[in-house]
């Protein structure tokens, strides 16, 4: 699993694609101004 980092505007313009490597199991850390601001998890459901 590797970690990919990305801008916000990237983030932006690539969101669909971001979101399939977040599913298939890479992390994408999201930065601005070149420091970490938020991290694309997938999520998961809680048990009731």
């Amino acid at each position: 699993m590797a970690t990919i980092f990305v801008s916000v505007t990237e983030a932006k313009r690539q969101l669909s694609k971001l979101i399939n490597l977040v599913l298939a199991g890479e992390e994408v850390i999201i930065t601005r101004y070149k420091k970490p601001v938020a991290k694309l998890i997938p999520y998961v459901e809680k048990p009731e």
